[in-house]
């Protein structure tokens, strides 16, 4: 027996529970670890002023001009979080990429155009969005025109929603996954902020 071969068996079960192939999906799930840890900490940083005492009388802690997901004028930034939240989407934008060769069966190549090609469709709003916030964070001014980000996020509802239904057959984990990816978008973040929190939050 090939040592090749002896090595790769160990992930054999994992692959045949999950669908996916080990390396890229520890690759994937690393990514999305890491950006979620860097939106908390852009979280934190946005909201911390207030745990510490908001002292302008200007306007409230609470008001959108502070809003670090999408910064649009009239914007001020607090510390850190946009360029926090904007290397989080980047690396999240990295790990729908990454998945697309997790879930491709080996010795197929012809099966890893269709989930590259809509890995890209979901991810690139993610990593665009990201470039937003990371650049604006930088300069301290909204970087790019917003009238063709609900668009974008259109786009990556419908490449997410595409992965999870082409992905079912191979990897639930995945599909799964990809559905919960749809509260990250743009379009996600505003129905959570004026949807859900209001009705959790009363």
């Amino acid at each position: 027996m090939e040592p090749e071969t002896i090595l790769q068996r160990p992930a054999e079960p994992i692959r045949d529970a999950l669908g996916l192939r080990l390396r890229p999906a520890l690759l994937a799930a690393g990514l999305l670890i890491g950006s979620s840890v860097l939106q908390i900490l852009a979280s934190l940083e946005r909201w911390g002023p207030a745990a510490n005492g908001w002292t302008r009388s200007d306007f409230l802690i609470e008001d959108h001009r502070f809003d670090y997901f999408f910064p649009a004028y009239p914007w001020e930034p607090i510390g850190s979080a946009a360029q926090l939240l904007g290397v989080g989407l980047l690396l999240l934008a990295a790990g729908i990429a990454s998945f697309a060769i997790a879930v491709r069966p080996s010795g197929k190549s012809t099966s890893f155009v269709m989930p590259a090609l809509l890995s890209v469709i979901a991810a690139a709003p993610f990593g665009l969005l990201g470039l937003h916030a990371l650049v604006s964070g930088i300069t301290g001014r909204p970087a790019f025109a917003d009238a063709a980000w609900y668009v974008f996020s259109l786009l990556s509802i419908v490449g997410l929603i595409a992965l999870a239904v082409l992905s079912a057959r191979h990897s639930i984990a995945w599909s799964v996954a990809s559905i919960a990816l749809i509260g990250s978008t743009l379009i996600g973040y505003i129905v959570s902020t004026f949807a859900v929190a209001p009705a959790v939050a009363g």
